[in-house]
């Protein structure tokens, strides 16, 4: 009973307070992951259902999935470009686009992107002149020309480090859990690092 009704005051039922209008997600997003605020809101006995759960999980990681293998295996990124910029049998083969691309993905390096022109353009005919055939061979004829060339022997620096698979991660892992047996729990962080350079390495 409100405050009128008890003095006597009649209320319509026009006038009546009526519930909120319960605020829901547009319908044209009902099926799709949804990771802002749209303005609606899910109830709370609507977060327990199998398909709300679905959404919430199996989309989400669906789609991470589906962004990381996009940006790993698409046909064109800096850092492919920068690959193939580097390989004399590539038709990129020192592209100064995609190597300026490619060395701006490491800024640490502090790799002059302007000088770095000048000399792809004398080490393109040096390459040529030699016959380098490989990465390999492109690196070894800088090296022996450092002060000429830095900022390109840092980029070639960079191509040689890459690796071209996962099983040197992989083969550390299973070192790892050789080393790290329950007997030496107590092992310390460098010695463990250490034995498992050791067992990857050889030597």
């Amino acid at each position: 009973m409100t405050y009128a009704e008890s003095i006597g005051i009649p209320i319509e039922e026009s006038e009546a307070s009526k519930p909120p209008r319960r605020k829901r997600p547009p319908a044209r997003l009902t099926e799709y992951l949804i990771c802002s605020t749209p303005g609606g809101r899910v109830e709370p006995e609507e977060l327990m259902t199998f398909k709300h759960i679905q959404k919430r999980t199996y989309f989400e990681i669906i789609d991470k999935f589906i962004c990381e293998m996009n940006a790993r295996f698409s046909n064109k990124t800096d850092m492919s470009g920068g690959l193939q910029a580097a390989d004399p049998s590539s038709k990129f083969f020192m592209n100064t686009a995609e190597i300026v691309k490619f060395c701006n993905l490491f800024p640490r390096l502090n790799i002059d992107t302007v000088s770095i022109e000048s000399q792809i353009k004398v080490a393109k005919n040096m390459f040529r002149s030699a016959k380098a055939s490989s990465v390999n061979k492109c690196y070894d004829i800088l090296l022996k020309m450092n002060p000429c060339f830095p900022d390109l022997l840092k980029f070639y620096t960079i191509i040689q480090c890459i690796p071209t698979s996962s099983a040197s991660c992989e083969r550390s892992f299973s070192s790892l859990k050789r080393i790290k047996s329950r007997t030496r729990t107590s092992t310390g962080q460098t010695r463990i690092s250490d034995l498992t350079l050791l067992s990857v390495s050889g030597t």
